[in-house]
């Protein structure tokens, strides 16, 4: 399989959210409903695992196939010291999209090194992305714990672009593909999702790799109300705001609080 040519970022970008196919819930029988020829699914059984759709179960799964990566000591998420972070980000999307199973279209290898490079575009920052995929020696002077927060929130960011593919329903194509990472990037799920992540106090008090999955999960299925804390990080859409330049502006995430990548010339 071959990969399609990078395209200029922002492609697919679209005014408003595609509708969410939901899968059609099993009704069951009740001796009344049997009279009157009606059927009804109780409330409580919503929620149940049988009756979730696929793409939901598969989440918890993508996740545990990724966390591998992590190891634990002294109570510590660590990583190797001498990870190579794209090699690492290439096993974990190939992990993930295995699980998914998506049908996908013939000229398109989704786990490739130009898809992941176009994925990776739509999830972090350009010194961000600079640091995974061109200059190791920046991201091997972070702290373990920073290195885990990145890798766990491409997990996340990950899990949520397949999830999306998975739901349209469609074939997978570069577009298709496109389309839904723009609309995961241009969210508020993305900005929520990654500072739950950074700020999560898992990385430096974890007993069991379980414990990190749960982490991640958690921060996937964020409800955005009053009872889920907001990011504190500007975003670039709040960017936007002041600057016709924003889109070329650093977006300021998935970098550690209190640390900065510099632009090197």
């Amino acid at each position: 399989m071959s990969c399609r040519p990078n395209k200029p970022h922002g492609e697919g970008r679209l005014s408003a959210h595609l509708s969410t196919p939901m899968t059609p819930q099993p009704s069951r029988t009740t001796p009344s409903s049997q009279a009157s020829g009606s059927t009804s699914t109780p409330p409580a059984e919503v929620n149940h695992p049988h009756y979730l759709s696929k793409p939901q179960l598969t989440s918890p799964a993508a996740v545990n196939a990724a966390i591998d990566i992590f190891t634990i000591d002294q109570g510590h998420v660590t990583l190797p010291d001498d990870l190579c972070p794209l090699d690492a980000l290439s096993s974990i999307l190939r992990n993930i999209s295995s699980v998914f199973e998506l049908d996908v279209s013939a000229d398109l290898d989704l786990t490739c090194r130009n898809i992941l490079h176009r994925i990776l575009q739509f999830i972090f920052d350009t010194n961000t992305q600079s640091a995974l995929e061109e200059d190791s020696e920046i991201f091997a002077h972070l702290s373990s714990k920073q290195k885990a927060r990145i890798l766990a929130q491409a997990i996340a960011a990950f899990t949520v672009i397949f999830q999306r593919l998975a739901q349209t329903g469609e074939k997978v194509t570069y577009g298709v593909l496109n389309r839904e990472a723009q609309l995961f990037t241009e969210s508020d799920q993305r900005a929520l999702m990654q500072s739950l992540i950074e700020g999560g106090a898992v990385f430096e008090n974890c007993t069991r790799k379980s414990d990190i999955a749960e982490a991640i999960l958690s921060a996937i299925d964020a409800d955005e109300d009053a009872a889920t804390p907001q990011p504190v990080a500007a975003d670039d859409k709040q960017d936007f705001m002041f600057s016709p330049s924003a889109a070329q502006e650093h977006k300021n995430m998935g970098v550690p609080w209190g640390f900065s990548i510099m632009a090197i010339n």
